[in-house]
């Protein structure tokens, strides 16, 4: 019989015990060591509902965390010289101005309205969608899209797809929808009753790569 050891601390998982696997490593480790799975999640997962991990060890090699970036401190401010006015002083020195110079020309630019166009066009903001041949955990089809959201497939005949939200459990289901004819994607009028993860869709491009 294989022996399982759990990727956090580093002791067998029994069978009894509660522990999942990582999406791209496929290694076992104990719900309560650190991965942030519920116990209501959990009991999910084992009656069919979906369940996504990724374990510390995999998160620190496919997705490192930048280095904050160190500005060098400003050099301080050159001296000034003897001839100079001194600036901070509150007096006023007139014999340092040349009775030649020429006041400069007032900035007028500011006080002209500036060219705006007619319509302000809003950002375009495109989501893209890719497909999983075997991105889901039962080995499945699974639609990801670059705003945080996964589909699996509802109905799907020779011309056209109708993908749903991959988000379903006893107590929540999403009915956030996208239809797919050919290569063009169009998401319905349901809108997401959950938050997204930005993560998701990379979590399961590596785990399709994997399996």
């Amino acid at each position: 019989m294989e022996v399982y050891m759990c990727i956090s601390c580093d002791r067998e998982v029994r069978p009894r015990q509660h522990a999942v696997s990582c999406d791209v490593c496929e290694r076992w480790q104990h719900r309560l060591c650190g991965t942030g799975i519920t116990f209501q999640a959990y009991k999910d997962a084992r009656h069919g509902n979906d369940l996504q991990f990724i374990c510390t060890p995999c998160e620190q090699i496919n997705w490192p965390v930048p280095e904050p970036i160190v500005e060098p401190a400003p050099e301080p401010d050159a001296e000034l010289q003897p001839d100079q006015p001194n600036a901070l002083d509150g007096t006023f020195d007139i014999g340092h101005r040349n009775a030649d110079d020429q006041p400069e020309p007032m900035d007028t630019s500011l006080n002209v309205d500036p060219d705006l166009p007619d319509e302000i066009l809003e950002d375009d903001h495109v989501i893209h969608y890719k497909v999983l041949e075997k991105g889901s955990k039962r080995g499945g089809r699974l639609l990801v899209a670059s705003n945080g959201y996964t589909f699996g497939v509802k109905n799907a005949n020779q011309k056209s797809t109708l993908w749903t939200c991959s988000v379903r459990s006893a107590e929540l289901r999403c009915h956030a929808t996208v239809s797919q004819v050919g290569d063009h994607f169009r998401p319905g009028i349901q809108n997401h009753i959950h938050p997204s993860d930005l993560k998701l869709p990379i979590y399961k491009e590596m785990a399709a790569k994997v399996s």
